[in-house]
């Protein structure tokens, strides 16, 4: 019998090496885990976006306002007597209702109930002039009055001559109002309005058409 090539001989030999050296590493890899507390490193997640923030609205007073200058002899609906609403969100006048009654028998705001103020007034005769203001942030949102819908983006006063059936309802943009947060100095603006802006004292004049 014949001795085997020394090369027929190297492939299994070789093979068994690598097999213990597989092995061994693997067994370090073992020892090294468990005295070092090593750990196969997670591949990077993408960052959670945190949610936005909740906007969170100041609300302020919200009722009703009335003036009236003494001393006149026929004083004007809506100029020299007034009867309105108005409510305050966010430090600035969400809404302002004007109008040219005289006197009212009854009336209020309710609100806001998840951004919704509510109110009416009623006439000397018994009519309710009703009104609803529904705010979803800063000035978005939308009026609505005897039947009729306005955007507040449109403007946040509004003029009312409820002498009349329906009432004649006037919307107007007035920045100064952004800058009140009470009944106060509301009243007194408006009052200044009632003389000095021409607009406005045309729209409360029953001679002319609004």
């Amino acid at each position: 019998m014949t001795d085997p090539e020394p090369g027929s001989r190297a492939g299994p030999i070789l093979a068994v090496v690598v097999v213990a050296a597989i092995g061994l590493l693997a067994a370090l890899f073992l020892v090294g885990m468990y005295f070092f507390d090593i750990r196969p490193t997670a591949p990077p997640t993408a960052p959670v976006a945190a949610p936005p923030p909740v906007p969170t609205v100041s609300r302020g007073p919200a009722g009703g306002f009335r003036w009236q200058n003494e001393g006149k002899t026929d004083p004007r609906p809506g100029i020299d007597v007034a009867h309105g609403s108005f409510a305050v969100l966010d430090h600035a006048m969400a809404f302002v209702v004007w109008t040219d009654l005289a006197k009212i028998d009854g009336g209020g705001t309710r609100g806001p109930t998840e951004g919704t103020f509510e109110g009416f007034l009623q006439t000397t005769d018994g009519r309710p002039i009703e009104w609803r203001c529904s705010i979803r942030s800063g000035k978005a949102g939308e009026f609505t009055m005897e039947g009729r819908d306005f955007k507040l983006d449109d403007g946040t006063l509004f003029l009312v001559r409820a002498r009349q059936s329906p009432a004649v309802i006037k919307q107007m943009k007035r920045p100064d109002l952004n800058t009140l947060a009470d009944k106060d100095g509301l009243i007194k603006i408006l009052r200044q309005w009632a003389q000095e802006d021409a607009e406005i004292r045309a729209f409360f004049d029953p001679t002319q058409t609004p």
